[in-house]
């Protein structure tokens, strides 16, 4: 078993730069470094490692088009989507008419800041990766929808590709997407046996 530490681009849409590989090689317990286009990852023999190892890698990196993107900016472009007109689900009696008829008209604007959707237990995920199949053991909301990402990423088919799911930290986020188990398939088919 191999163990992998992650850093990723702090931004939507940037890319890995650089990475001091022969620092993050000369960690006792690294074996590798794995680059992403906008990730890196650090591969050893335990994650202790691994961590010594990924700092010591230093990544640099393109924050790319969102480099100077804000809360501020964000907002900004929430309030300009809402006054375009929005989808209909259902069209029931002239709301127009009864708004415009009503004695009083109550308007008001609730603003609330981005908050972490974030798991409370570390993300982690272990894959061990053949050509002729992947397994992977996550705790995820949704395992069809995983499953079917990584059928796409490595061209296996849907038997081949097994998700062992396990008890999660209560799903308060983050196991509600599947990016970080395709990011792990990604290091994995560049490591030879399982990886955490």
């Amino acid at each position: 078993m191999k163990f992998a530490v992650v850093a990723a681009s702090p931004t939507f849409g940037g890319r890995l730069v650089s990475v001091d590989e022969a620092k993050a090689k000369a960690v006792s317990g690294v074996s590798q470094v794995v680059r992403l286009d906008d990730a890196v990852a650090i591969v050893a023999n335990h994650t202790w490692s691994a961590k010594q190892g990924l700092a010591a890698a230093a990544p640099q990196w393109d924050a790319g088009p969102n480099a100077k993107l804000s809360t501020v900016d964000i907002v900004a472009q929430l309030a300009r989507a809402s006054e375009k007109p929005g989808a209909v689900a259902r069209h029931d009696g002239d709301a127009a008419a009864a708004i415009a008829g009503a004695a009083r008209k109550v308007d008001a604007i609730y603003e609330q800041p981005f908050l972490a959707h974030a798991a409370m237990e570390p993300m982690n995920c272990t894959v061990h990766m053949t050509k002729e199949s992947c397994d992977i053991w996550v705790g995820t909301q949704i395992p069809g929808m995983t499953q079917a990402a990584v059928m796409e990423l490595t061209g296996l088919t849907r038997a081949q590709v097994r998700i062992h799911n396990h008890l999660l930290g209560g799903g308060f986020g983050r196991r509600l997407e599947y990016d970080g188990t395709v990011r792990a398939v990604q290091i994995a088919r560049q490591v030879r046996g399982p990886s955490r």
